[in-house]
């Protein structure tokens, strides 16, 4: 009887098996259910375990704080210009010494402790005389040494007593207390008197600056030297690759220092007839406005044909005043 029962069994797992086989094929057919679909991983990759780095873009002379600051609504539904009247501008971030800034400086900026020029005397001296570096000439030699502009007038003066000086640091103004002109030709004429009674008379190279940063409790501004602005290659009026370079560090100081203020930029020339001024101070405002993120009509604009500083300045300036 049990060999029976057990005969039933294995019989009827055999049809089963067979039923199922032949369903098996139906749905080969594409009669009956759906057959089992496998999903297998592209190439066999297995998954990440860790996650990527966090990426975002920084902009140059930027503090990184208001990027990772987290605002009510999404960035991606906001202008740029109102994302940066959004946030808070803090000072104090803005002058760390860790914001990044260009890696060559050309505009000079006193407020910053930048000079406008430092001579070496006893590099300007040994060009024409030995130096020497002894007891008699410590106490018995005087020098002295006059910064002078392109006529010849002396606009600064410096004096001492002993051995010449390695470097003296010019801050860039006159005996009237006025800043030196940008684009103008200055030289360091240096007159030693030795320990014998000796004159030597010694010149510098020439140099001049190509900007000029200046902040007061009225605002802020820079001046630039035109002739180097623009080239003189072209017969069309375009920045020189210096010019572009010289105008993009002016709008970096304005993004640090004044981000959300609205500029004024004026030229002023003798060596640019009225329709050229014009062309160059919207090539200035349009390098400015693309660096601030905002229209180039946003820039105020000004021009006019006469001489200022040599072949002319133009001069970026920003009022002091409350944030919007």
């Amino acid at each position: 009887m049990r060999a029976t029962i057990l005969a039933c069994f294995f019989f009827g797992g055999v049809l089963f098996a067979a039923a199922d086989s032949q369903n098996g094929g139906d749905q080969a057919s594409g009669q009956g259910v759906l057959p089992e679909v496998l999903i297998e991983a592209e190439h066999n990759k297995p998954l990440p375990l860790s996650k990527p780095p966090l990426s975002f873009e920084v902009k140059e002379d930027q503090p990184i704080e208001d990027i990772l600051k987290k605002t009510d609504r999404s960035l991606m539904n906001r202008l740029p210009s109102q994302i940066l009247k959004s946030n808070v501008f803090k000072p104090e971030i803005s002058l760390s010494s860790r914001v990044i800034v260009p890696s060559q400086i050309w505009i000079v900026r006193p407020w910053a402790g930048d000079f406008a020029h430092v001579f070496h005397p006893q590099n300007i001296l040994s060009g024409i005389h030995a130096f020497q570096d002894d007891r008699n000439e410590r106490k018995k030699a005087v020098w002295e040494m006059d910064v002078v502009d392109g006529e010849g007038k002396s606009i600064q003066h410096f004096s001492g007593s002993g051995v010449v000086p390695k470097r003296i640091p010019f801050d860039g103004k006159g005996k009237d207390g006025k800043w030196i002109e940008v684009g103008e030709t200055y030289m360091g004429v240096l007159k030693n008197t030795d320990s014998q009674g000796r004159i030597h008379t010694a010149y510098g190279r020439p140099f001049k600056i190509a900007g000029l940063s200046l902040k007061d409790s009225s605002g802020f501004s820079i001046d630039l030297d035109a002739r180097v602005l623009f080239s003189t290659s072209s017969a069309v009026l375009q920045f020189s690759p210096f010019g572009r370079e010289l105008i993009e560090e002016a709008a970096q100081l304005l993004q640090r220092y004044y981000p959300g203020f609205t500029p004024t930029a004026s030229l002023a020339s003798k060596r640019l007839n009225s329709q050229e001024l014009k062309k160059a101070v919207f090539l200035c405002s349009e390098e400015i406005a693309k660096r601030l993120v905002i229209s180039s009509s946003q820039v105020q604009q000004s021009w006019k044909h006469q001489d200022a500083g040599g072949e002319g300045v133009l001069r970026i300036l920003v009022q002091s005043r409350s944030r919007p």
